[in-house]
C-alpha cells in the first residue's frame, strides 16, 4: 500500500527515521502501549481502530484500561492490555502483544488531525572539543502532521544516544497517526511494528527503511489490518 510517510529525511529534513530488530527476535522484557489524543475525540474510537486492524477472533483478547494509579497506568492514562497466554498467528496481534505486556518501555499512540499541534524534541546546538561532541542543547518544537508535505504515520524515539531525530518530548515513544489521511487502523499497525523492530529506539540506527525486514514487515502489518478491518 502506497501512501505518503515521513520517512526519508531527504523528503522533510526535520526528520529522520530508523528502526531494528526483527519481529522474529521479540524483546523478552516487554513494553507498555498507551492511548494519548484521539482526534475523533473519545478514546474508544481510537481503541476500535486498533482492534479493526486484528482478526475477529483475537480482538476480544485487547483491552482498553483507563489508568487509576493503581492497576498498571497512571490516573487518566488510558492503556492497552493484551491477554499475555493467548495465543495467535497473526503478526498485528503477537506484535501488539509483545509490546503490551511488561513495562520496561512506553509508547503513546497519539491519532491527530492534519492541523493539530504536537511537539518534538530537537537539537538546538553542539559544543565540540577535538572533534568530539561534548555537550548537546536540545529543545522542543511544536508542529503538526501535514507540516511540510506531512505524513501519514511516524514514530518518535526518545532522545538518546545513536538515535535519529527529531525526539518525543519524554522518555516514552511518541506514535503520531495523521487521522487526515485515513487508513487509520493501517498506519497504527505499520507504525506499532516499527516500535517494535526498532526496540523503542534502543537499537534505532540499524532498522531504516530498506534495512533488515523492516519493509517487509511494515508492509506485512499494513495488508494485514487492511483485510481485517472489514470482519464485523
Amino acid at each position: 500500500m502506497t501512501r505518503e510517510r515521513l520517512l526519508d529525511p531527504q523528503r522533510l529534513n526535520l526528520y529522520a527515521y530508523a528502526r531494528s530488530n526483527p519481529l522474529e527476535f521479540t524483546d523478552p522484557d516487554g513494553m507498555d502501549i498507551t492511548l494519548g489524543s484521539c482526534a475523533e475525540g473519545d478514546r474508544q474510537k481510537c481503541f476500535q481502530d486498533v482492534r479493526a486492524g486484528l482478526t475477529k477472533q483475537d480482538r476480544a483478547h485487547v483491552h482498553l484500561v483507563e489508568g487509576n494509579g493503581k492497576n498498571g497506568f497512571k490516573e487518566g492514562e488510558y492503556g492497552i492490555t493484551v491477554d499475555s497466554h493467548y495465543q495467535s498467528n497473526s503478526g498485528n496481534f503477537r506484535t501488539l502483544q509483545a509490546l503490551a505486556n511488561d513495562h520496561s518501555a512506553i509508547a503513546t499512540v497519539d491519532v491527530l488531525n492534519g492541523r493539530d499541534k504536537f511537539q518534538v524534541t530537537l537539537e538546538i546546538s553542539t559544543e565540540l572539543k577535538n572533534g568530539q561532541v561534548i555537550k548537546t542543547t536540545l529543545g522542543t518544537m511544536t508542529t503538526f502532521p501535514d507540516e511540510a508535505g506531512g505524513f501519514a504515520g511516524y514514530t518518535f524515539y526518545p532522545y538518546g544516544k545513536n538515535v535519529p531525530g527529531p525526539w518525543s518530548v519524554g522518555d516514552f515513544t511518541d506514535v503520531v497517526v495523521n487521522a487526515s489521511r485515513g487508513d487509520i487502523p493501517e498506519t497504527i499497525h505499520h507504525e506499532l511494528r516499527h516500535v517494535l523492530l526498532g526496540d523503542f529506539g534502543r537499537k534505532a540506527p540499524y532498522g531504516a527503511h530498506g534495512t533488515g525486514q523492516v519493509d517487509k514487515q511494515t508492509a506485512e502489518a499494513e495488508k494485514e489490518a487492511s483485510r481485517n478491518k472489514s470482519q464485523k
